[in-house]
């Protein structure tokens, strides 16, 4: 994949981001936007059909979050180059988009720049994260979150029920409700509410 030339889908929560990402990014006259999405659903279903060199994802999706799209379009030949797109950006997020697939994390309040160098990045086979080296997150040393369990605490945090939480995720009522019960364990959560402030916390959903 060469920057010189790429097509791209845009998958956000909000019309208004998708609109402004689209404006910065066809900017070069070389780059196309090929598709965009407004759910995790439109977006897994959009990438399978244009097959984009990259992927833009912003961690406000409804349906499968960011983390579940990027695993699930990194299994397509040839799989894009993910772009996530967030608010904030905690040290699990950052770990677990790696481990996702993601060659590149932006956050909301970076400058146009920052974007279109990130893109360029990842048409070249690089990453762009936005911590140093020496500040990589690594794993928690003490009963770590899964991506899965992450991805549960998104729907969560996003007003899903835990029925609705297992049909998106294609699992068992009683599956999903296991994977709500664990999450809430080791994060010490007793309430909805705790789990919401969690998910803001590690940068899972967008408030803006």
């Amino acid at each position: 994949m060469s920057p010189s030339s790429a097509r791209i889908l845009i998958a956000d929560g909000d019309r208004f981001a998708r609109i402004g990402l689209r404006t910065v990014l066809t900017a070069r006259a070389e780059w196309s936007v090929c598709a965009e999405a407004a759910t995790g659903d439109e977006a897994v279903v959009r990438g399978r059909a244009m097959r984009p060199d990259v992927a833009l994802l912003g961690a406000n999706l409804h349906g499968p979050g960011c983390l579940g799209i990027a695993r699930a379009l990194r299994t397509e030949t040839p799989s894009p180059g993910i772009v996530i797109v967030a608010s904030r950006a905690s040290p699990e997020l950052l770990h677990h988009a790696a481990r996702a697939g993601a060659r590149a994390l932006v956050l909301r309040s970076d400058s146009e720049a920052t974007l279109v160098r990130a893109v360029e990045r990842v048409c070249r086979g690089q990453r762009h994260m936005p911590v140093r080296a020496d500040d990589r997150p690594r794993e928690p040393a003490r009963d770590p979150l899964s991506p899965r369990e992450l991805e549960v605490a998104a729907l969560i945090a996003s007003g899903r029920s835990t029925k609705e939480t297992a049909r998106i995720l294609g699992v068992t009522s009683k599956t999903g409700d296991t994977y709500r019960t664990r999450l809430m364990r080791k994060i010490g959560a007793h309430s909805v509410v705790d789990v919401v402030f969690f998910a803001i916390r590690h940068g899972l959903i967008d408030i803006d």
